[in-house]
């Protein structure tokens, strides 16, 4: 944090007689509520701050919106180190993940506004004054940022009543599949839609998430994940004509289609990784990730770093255990090192034998 440039910055927002936010501050907000941030409102003030109202060269030429530096140890979403030091990031987006990283990195526990605002002042920034302007910014927009936040919360309220549960025979399908697919098919939107195997024990799609469908079939879930208020979808699919499909049966705009192999062992171009699925990523974090890979999901989690690990929030991963290595007991050995590293990464644990009479697992993480 160049102490110098912060100080100028901080006259300069002093002197502003701005009465209400700009259309620019309001979208800014927006983002950083549809994230998993720590004190929303601070982080919005610390970015209109830090950029003089988002017009500061760090801003406008690197959309740098807190000042960052490009860290030396954790992990970042900047792309370049620039001459001065500061990280440079792709979009505004990336500067948000950064700092949400960095949240995640530095701070372990959740804190109160007073308690933030202080740790800020010894850790964040050493420039005098620093948390008092940013309460000054707070308590003046605290009437603009209340309504930006009721209104996200009832277009989101909007979104879930007027969305109706999608049928089976809503979905598009073609035609010339056998009878055993749309069968298999049926069972699946039965499974989503109406048995809701994928929002149990409060690990569920929340209105906002950023969520990640792997093995996205025909797009049952990624419609659903909408259906319950998902700000975006990134559905990954392995056969193409899939993939089509998952593009007609969902709104398009809010969805991303890719047709990859996902696999904790990558060799090809088309096979993902957990690193890899995280680069697709607008903000690299994800709320809510659902795992259907038909016994691929062994590799991936176990091969998977800690940190790529701990990028996501909510997991809903089926496991199965069908016999697919010589002795079946070592199946069950691998379920166990899943839920292992899951809790040794700090998570929560639930795990449910989904159909009786199946091979069929469900587990929870969050």
């Amino acid at each position: 944090m160049n102490k110098i440039l912060l100080t100028i910055i901080l006259f300069i927002s002093s002197l502003s007689a701005k009465s209400a936010i700009t259309d620019g501050e309001d979208s800014l907000y927006q983002s950083i509520l549809c994230m998993d941030f720590d004190q929303p409102d601070i982080v919005w003030a610390q970015a209109v701050l830090e950029t003089g109202h988002l017009k500061s060269k760090l801003c406008v030429n690197y959309n740098n919106l807190f000042g960052m530096k490009y860290p030396r140890k954790r992990q970042t979403m900047s792309y370049l180190r620039t001459n001065k030091g500061y990280a440079a990031y792709e979009s505004r987006d990336s500067s948000l993940a950064d700092y949400l990283l960095w949240q995640k990195y530095m701070i372990k526990h959740k804190m109160s506004v007073k308690a933030y605002l202080r740790y800020l002042d010894y850790v964040y920034c050493d420039v005098p004054g620093y948390s008092k302007q940013l309460r000054k910014l707070l308590r003046k927009n605290k009437g603009d940022l209340a309504a930006i936040k009721r209104m996200l919360e009832a277009y989101n309220l909007q979104l879930q009543t007027k969305t109706r549960k999608m049928k089976f025979e809503d979905f598009k399908l073609n035609p010339n599949w056998s009878e055993e697919t749309k069968k298999t098919l049926e069972v699946f939107h039965k499974e989503i839609w109406t048995d809701n195997e994928y929002s149990r024990f409060g690990v569920c799609v929340k209105p906002g998430d950023t969520v990640v469908d792997l093995g996205a079939s025909i797009g049952l879930f990624s419609e659903y994940a909408l259906k319950e208020g998902a700000r975006r979808v990134y559905a990954f699919e392995t056969d193409p004509e899939r993939c089509d499909y998952i593009k007609q049966n969902t709104r398009k705009i809010d969805v991303f289609v890719k047709q990859a192999y996902i696999t904790g062992s990558p060799n090809l171009k088309t096979d993902l990784n957990l690193s890899g699925v995280l680069q697709l990523v607008d903000f690299g974090y994800v709320d809510f990730m659902k795992v259907d890979i038909e016994g691929a999901e062994y590799s991936f989690i176990l091969n998977a770093e800690d940190e790529d690990i701990q990028r996501v929030r909510k997991w809903a991963i089926e496991l199965h255990a069908w016999g697919m290595f010589a002795n079946t007991a070592d199946e069950y050995k691998l379920i166990m090192k899943v839920i292992e590293k899951l809790t040794l990464n700090g998570y929560d644990i639930k795990i449910q034998h989904i159909h009786e009479n199946t091979c069929l697992y469900m587990l929870y993480a969050s």
